[in-house]
């Protein structure tokens, strides 16, 4: 790995800077700039049409407002709270009319539900592993599981 880089100032002493090897464009080469999934700034609406203070705009409104509040509102994770939204508010019409609902709607809904929580809609994401124990490769990059 060598030696620690000199800092620009030290550098600029020596005489031997060089723009494109300072700590700034070390930054950009490193990736410390740039960020894997921005969040939202905004809450957007909802592309599905929802009925007005039905149980679908109440699970939308609910998981995008904790979302936004905890910095996890991304565009995927806004697409997850939509598509449950709209299920679940199909599950109620087709109950509350009559019809027979059918054997997959509840599965689907039950993998948003797995697939949001993943996204640690309730919970903050600590760096621990499922068992609560200590991810000692976290620094690393690496998973902690066993195969």
């Amino acid at each position: 790995m060598g030696r620690p880089a000199l800092t620009d100032a030290a550098k600029l002493a020596k005489g031997t800077f060089d723009p494109r090897y300072s700590e700034e464009a070390r930054a950009e080469r490193s990736g410390q700039t740039v960020v894997a999934f921005p969040t939202l700034q905004e809450i957007p609406e909802c592309r599905f049409p929802l009925e007005p203070g039905g149980i679908g705009q109440q699970t939308y409104d609910r998981l995008i407002r904790t979302l936004h509040e905890q910095g996890r509102l991304t565009m995927l994770t806004h697409m997850k709270v939509e598509i449950l939204a709209a299920g679940m508010e199909d599950l109620r019409n087709k109950m509350a009319s009559g019809m027979r609902v059918p054997a997959g709607l509840p599965s689907r809904l039950m993998t948003s539900i797995a697939e949001l929580e993943r996204e640690s809609v309730d919970r903050a994401f600590n760096g621990s592993s499922v068992k609560g124990q200590e991810n000692k490769f976290l620094s690393n990059g690496f998973a902690a599981r066993r195969r």
